[in-house]
């Protein structure tokens, strides 16, 4: 009987063993970013243009993890960390320059999407329309590099 007994005990605690890293992963904040990508900047003079010529962007290594949390208005934070690699080309020469953009940081979004903050520590990168920039901003290191 006392064999029986534990051995029931033990299928219990192995059946609870298998449940809660289940349902503990339901609430999983993580976001893993991994794999390529790819972003496309138009180029030109009009302020919704990137830079004077058309720049893609790849993400050739992207292990990020974003930890997300949202407030009770609607706004949310991603704290993110990681690994990655980002080539951009200049896609009227085909001159490309490699970036490591590591971070880490955090950015606070509004509701619609649209950036409310910004903390970056570390390698990253940013692009902007040129109306969205402030006047004076200085030339980016892509245009720079190509």
């Amino acid at each position: 009987m006392r064999r029986f007994v534990r051995i029931l005990l033990a299928a219990s605690c192995l059946g609870v063993m298998l449940v809660i890293p289940a349902s503990a992963g339901a609430n999983d904040p993580r976001i893993f970013v991994g794999g390529e990508s790819t972003q496309f900047l138009k180029g030109g003079t009009s302020p919704n243009s990137y830079c004077a010529f058309p720049v893609l962007i790849s993400f050739t290594s992207n292990e990020y993890v974003i930890h997300q949390s949202t407030a009770s208005d609607g706004t949310y934070t991603w704290m993110f960390t990681g690994n990655a690699t980002a080539t951009a080309t200049n896609e009227l020469s085909g001159k490309s320059i490699t970036y490591q953009i590591n971070g880490p940081g955090t950015e606070v979004f509004y509701p619609n999407g649209a950036v409310l903050s910004g903390d970056l520590q570390g390698p990253n990168l940013l692009w902007t329309t040129r109306g969205d920039s402030y006047p004076g901003v200085r030339t980016s290191a892509i245009r720079q590099a190509m």
